[in-house]
């Protein structure tokens, strides 16, 4: 009992005391507080080598995710420059974006992003030790089996920094980066290919593979039916994103392609996510790829059946109140979406965002920390104050309601337009 008594008490003391006084909160602080509170802890103690990580016993790990998670941040950082024309808003978009492009150039193989970098040497998060690589250079190690999670976060993030915060020069780079990574998909008959040439574990949108369950070139050999409408929805948001980001007509007839001779938007229609089996990663994963979709979606039949696509979507994950997905059902159907709900979930949210124990108060509104959206809010934290989450889970659905007109910089029920 002593021992573990000393346990607890350690992983109290990780965060500095300077840092702990700077994160008291004030008196019921407004939304834009509790945002510039976060932006300031992911600044102070969250960045490493440009990569926006959870804090864990006081380390910045790397993690499977780190290319997913940064992503979030450029989305929400471009949001907020949009929102605010805060130049250092512009600046982290900026910095976090080159780090999602040194995901890519790193592996030296054009078109293929790293999950992660580290220095040769530093330690890894224990549990993720996987595919890891020495980069050209002897000095970076970079994780290989890249999954489509990852790029369902880049593609966000490139879509939404492209339109909102590049310039000409960086739009070139935002250009060249898609038609790399789209390119080597294309080329691999719709898979994501490793170093070994063969598609990583979760990097497969293969027509055969989705809609008949067939391996293809032996390449794979498990039915990937159950992810039929989640990963049609990812590729063909992906083509227009890429479309709308390069101009270049190609990825319009593969999008069609896709559409016309292997029904995609069909199999989206038909449902994203499995009510009876809820996985909260594939939601988050979801609502990253409708957003690029919906926005550069021009005809009005395939923009249809989309909306409807994600109202079901929402319609099965409406309990978990989540601003991100609210507000992204207002922002393409308009309707009856949560808005309120919504906002009173992010006044909620913890302004500490460490994994203390904890639960949700009998009206389903968050009582406890919420690190990510890829897990299930009203699940009891059984979390020993290890870990300081980043904050994204906050300012992403923040910056992205400021955006869209769904909130102002004051809080509370004034927050509606």
């Amino acid at each position: 009992m002593i021992n573990r008594v000393k346990i607890v008490i350690l992983t109290l003391l990780w965060m500095p005391c300077a840092s702990m006084a700077q994160t008291l909160p004030p008196d019921n602080p407004s939304l834009q507080e509790k945002a510039s509170h976060f932006e300031k802890i992911i600044r102070e103690r969250h960045v490493k080598h440009g990569f926006v990580r959870e804090l864990k016993g006081g380390f910045l790990h790397s993690s499977d995710n780190d290319g997913l998670w940064t992503a979030l941040y450029v989305t929400a950082m471009s949001f907020k420059y949009a929102a605010t024309k805060d130049p250092k808003a512009r600046q982290w978009a900026r910095e976090s974006f080159r780090s999602l492009e040194w995901l890519e150039k790193i592996t030296g193989k054009p078109g293929f992003p790293a999950r992660s970098i580290v220095k040769v040497g530093e330690p890894k998060k224990h549990g993720y030790d996987g595919e890891w690589h020495v980069d050209a250079s002897g000095k970076w190690e970079w994780k290989g089996d890249t999954s489509s999670d990852e790029l369902d976060g880049h593609f966000l993030a490139y879509s939404v920094f492209y339109d909102l915060v590049a310039d000409g020069p960086e739009k070139m780079r935002v250009q060249r980066l898609v038609r790399r990574v789209m390119d080597t998909i294309i080329e691999n008959d719709w898979y994501l290919v490793d170093l070994d040439g063969k598609p990583t574990r979760w990097g497969v949108w293969n027509p055969k593979q989705l809609n008949d369950g067939q391996p293809v070139h032996g390449l794979q050999d498990e039915d990937w039916s159950q992810e039929r409408g989640l990963n049609s929805l990812e590729i063909l948001s992906h083509l227009k994103a890429a479309h709308h980001i390069t101009g270049d007509p190609k990825y319009q007839t593969k999008y069609m392609e896709l559409v016309e001779k292997h029904r995609y938007a069909e199999n989206v229609r038909n449902g994203v996510i499995d009510p009876a089996d809820l996985n909260h990663s594939d939601v988050e994963l979801a609502f990253c790829a409708f957003y690029p979709l919906l926005k550069y979606e021009a005809d009005p039949a395939l923009l249809s059946i989309y909306r409807e696509s994600l109202r079901k979507t929402w319609e099965i994950v409406k309990p978990v109140k989540s601003p991100w997905w609210n507000f992204t059902q207002c922002i393409f159907n308009g309707e009856d979406c949560g808005l309120e709900e919504g906002i009173k979930t992010l006044e909620k949210m913890s302004w500490k965002q460490i994994n203390l124990p904890g639960g949700v108060e009998e009206s389903g509104i968050y009582t406890h920390t919420l690190l990510r959206w890829n897990g299930n809010p009203y699940r009891p934290n059984p979390g020993n104050g290890d870990i300081e989450g980043d904050g994204v889970v906050f300012l992403l659905p923040y910056w992205m309601g400021r955006y869209h007109g769904q909130l102002t910089v004051s809080s509370g029920a004034d927050a509606t337009h």
